[in-house]
């Protein structure tokens, strides 16, 4: 979620006003949540681009400062700040040094600094849905072929292009770190083409919504041709790990399963 963000830096000075001011201080979206693709241009290309406010009353203010202080602006979008934030993901996240990074790497650290700007807009977005409180669509389904993601997020953030020359300036293409990503099979066919296109509409016309499916250890499968004759092998997608999870583990739900015994 991106909302206008023009007055945003009169609201950031208010912020230190005495406490009855900033009692009566409420963000309101507006009740059409914004994509993170739809920012002007011009903005983004600014020094510092501020974050909506959101006073949700849970957390005490003296506690919440600086925190708040910290996280009120978006990350950089322009090219040496996206290689800063491609090559700390190598270093810090995967261990790696400047003298083992192979394409591999490039990818994921790549990913993950993609990731964490989507971050942003998904934070945003939840807080936006939350203050509004609309109706919200639970679509479940057991395929979902969503493709690869890299390209898919780059494209509808508008940063494929400074992607594109930041990673050319270390020495890589980043058409060579698309192809380094597995494609999470997960679906059948036409089921899970629909699912992934259902999301993506949902998305585009900013309904609040969110998809349900099943994190199947295997795609679909892999096949090779051997003496004329088609042989099929498990897919591995999971192999090197996903960059695009982000994992719950203190989070469980039990499902229980029921046996249909005739009518």
């Amino acid at each position: 979620m991106n909302s206008n963000t023009n007055n945003n830096k009169n609201n950031n000075d208010n912020y230190n006003n005495n406490d009855d001011e900033q009692e009566e201080e409420v963000f309101r979206p507006k009740t059409k949540l914004k994509r993170k693709g739809s920012i002007r241009l011009d903005l983004l290309n600014a020094e510092n681009l501020f974050r909506p406010e959101f006073i949700t009353g849970n957390v005490e203010k003296d506690k919440s400062e600086l925190i708040w202080h910290l996280m009120e602006t978006y990350l950089p979008r322009d090219s040496h700040q996206i290689q800063k934030s491609i090559i700390t993901h190598c270093e810090y996240t995967l261990a790696r040094t400047r003298f083992d990074l192979d394409l591999h790497t490039l990818y994921t650290g790549t990913a993950l600094s993609v990731r964490d700007r989507l971050l942003e807009s998904w934070n945003d977005s939840q807080m936006a849905t939350k203050q509004v409180n609309p109706k919200r669509i639970n679509y479940l389904s057991i395929e979902f072929l969503l493709g690869r993601l890299l390209q898919n997020a780059l494209i509808n953030m508008e940063l494929e292009g400074v992607y594109k020359k930041a990673l050319f300036q270390l020495g890589y293409k980043l058409e060579e770190l698309y192809e380094k990503e597995n494609d999470p099979a997960l679906g059948n066919g036409g089921l899970g083409r629909l699912a992934a296109c259902f999301m993506d509409s949902l998305t585009t016309q900013n309904y609040p919504a969110w998809g349900y499916g099943i994190r199947y250890d295997f795609g679909i499968f892999r096949q090779t041709i051997e003496n004329f004759q088609q042989k099929e092998f498990p897919d591995y997608w999971l192999t090197k790990g996903n960059p695009w999870e982000v994992q719950r583990l203190d989070i469980r739900y039990t499902i229980k399963l029921y046996t249909f015994r005739g009518w």
